[in-house]
């Protein structure tokens, strides 16, 4: 397997001189695939928030684990119950979970197998399918532990108050921006 920090051949190598003769300073532009893993995990936004997000999951599922469920079964059921009146379709949670409808179709199988939701056909479309949380899946929610209040204090812990509301404002804005930019 190839370290990142090893250098890899530059796939366009006249986009190089290209680049190096446009620069003001006239100073070789780096080959972007020599920086080590450490420079990409701390100047790179992206990469960052990335990781951030996968060891949070990881942690949450960590904490869920004694339930048997998955963080992404504790959010499909928890928008569940957030639309325990009416259900919620398939196509919003897919949507919601950013997860495809295959994928989704076997976590909510997984679901209604352990008997926390149930499915309804809508009766004008039958292709539309609402998952409603069932007595089960609601003691379940009663006895797991508010997850997003974990969350928030693994990944906030000796962060300032000022400074966390900083990052939250920032981090709203830069899901707008990704999000008008996909419109």
């Amino acid at each position: 397997m190839r370290a990142f920090c090893e250098v890899a051949p530059e796939p366009f190598p006249h986009l190089q001189t290209i680049v190096n003769e446009l620069s003001p300073i006239r100073a070789p532009m780096p080959n972007m695939l020599q920086h080590t893993q450490v420079d990409m995990a701390y100047n790179d936004v992206g990469f960052l928030i990335c990781d951030l997000s996968r060891l949070l999951s990881s942690s949450i599922d960590r904490q869920l684990r004694p339930f048997h469920i998955t963080f992404a079964q504790w959010r499909a059921l928890s928008l569940a119950y957030m639309h325990e009146d009416e259900g919620v379709s398939q196509k919003f949670l897919a949507e919601a979970l950013r997860i495809g409808k295959v994928a989704l179709g076997g976590l909510i199988d997984r679901l209604e197998q352990n008997g926390y939701v149930s499915r309804r056909a809508n009766p004008s479309d039958r292709r539309i399918n609402y998952i409603t949380l069932t007595p089960r899946g609601k003691a379940l929610l009663r006895r797991v532990p508010d997850v997003r209040k974990f969350a928030n204090s693994a990944i906030m812990q000796g962060v300032q108050q000022a400074r966390q509301r900083q990052l939250l404002l920032t981090l709203n804005s830069l899901k707008a921006s990704l999000e008008n930019a996909h419109r």
